[in-house]
């Protein structure tokens, strides 16, 4: 058997922390000298400290890391190693945009820049037929399913789209949410269509709108919205009716949040 300092050489792990694990229960020495209190380890119980040390590395907090010690199967590894991933895949998007909107913020101080400024008219969408799609998607960023599900149930009629094209996405919800939030896509079609499992074709009325037009990534759609419901006041109006976007540049035309444009739209009628 080994001591508990030749043990902790071979794991690489402290003793210290081998004290933690026997308190939690997660490696416990084999044995004990009842007299000096020395504890002693197998060598096979190097492959229970690898583990567990790998699991730590990976994110498992050692109360989510107990469970998988009782039975270290593929079986059971793979479903915890997989929900860990997705989890970080996540947390590094999240991370991504963070790093983005500091990123973009450093160089406006930098620059001096004042605060951005939208130009905010006033214009009315004319009638129109589109092909829409509304469904409770997991969060705003999961919009793209739904342009998705839509072209694969329309693209088999060959709709033919209005020109210029205009694609929009209406949300519902009388409030921000942060998940199961109730989107509606809608793009603008010419010619007679059948309704598909998900899509339904309507005839649209027109709406007068307080329109802002901006270029760069989504971050900036509340500052667009607050000059949106500001200028509303201001000129005697009341939003009548739910927020939507126009998307007239994309993620599915570009890769590059610089390239895109996108015009924000809230119904109003006079007070």
């Amino acid at each position: 058997m080994l001591k508990i300092g030749e043990f902790s050489k071979l794991a690489q792990i402290s003793v210290r922390m081998l004290r933690y694990y026997d308190q939690l229960d997660l490696l416990r020495p084999a044995a004990i000298d009842p007299t000096t209190a020395y504890r002693y380890y197998l060598p096979q119980q190097l492959t229970q400290a690898r583990l567990i040390r790998s699991l730590q590395t990976m994110g498992f907090h050692l109360q989510e890391i107990k469970p998988l010690l009782a039975d270290s199967s593929p079986a059971v590894l793979k479903p915890a190693i997989v929900k860990q991933l997705n989890l970080f895949q996540q947390q590094q998007v999240q991370l991504q945009q963070q790093i983005t909107l500091l990123t973009e913020m450093l160089a406006k101080i930098e620059r001096e820049e004042i605060p951005m400024t939208y130009e905010i008219i006033m214009k009315t969408i004319p009638q129109r037929q589109a092909a829409c799609l509304r469904q409770i998607i997991s969060r705003y960023n999961r919009e793209g399913d739904l342009w998705h599900l839509l072209c694969q149930e329309l693209t088999p009629q060959n709709p033919q789209f209005a020109n210029p094209p205009l694609d929009m996405a209406i949300y519902h919800d009388q409030e921000f949410k942060e998940r199961d939030v109730d989107v509606e896509i809608q793009t603008s079609i010419i010619g007679d269509y059948c309704d598909t499992e998900h899509i339904r074709i309507k005839q649209l009325p027109p709406v007068t709108v307080a329109s802002v037009t901006f270029s760069g990534a989504y971050e900036q759609l509340s500052a667009v919205a607050q000059c949106a419901a500001e200028w509303i006041d201001a000129n005697d109006y009341r939003i009548n009716g739910t927020m939507f976007t126009i998307y007239h540049m994309g993620p599915h035309q570009s890769q590059d949040p610089a390239n895109w444009l996108t015009e924000c739209c809230l119904p109003i009628i006079a007070k």
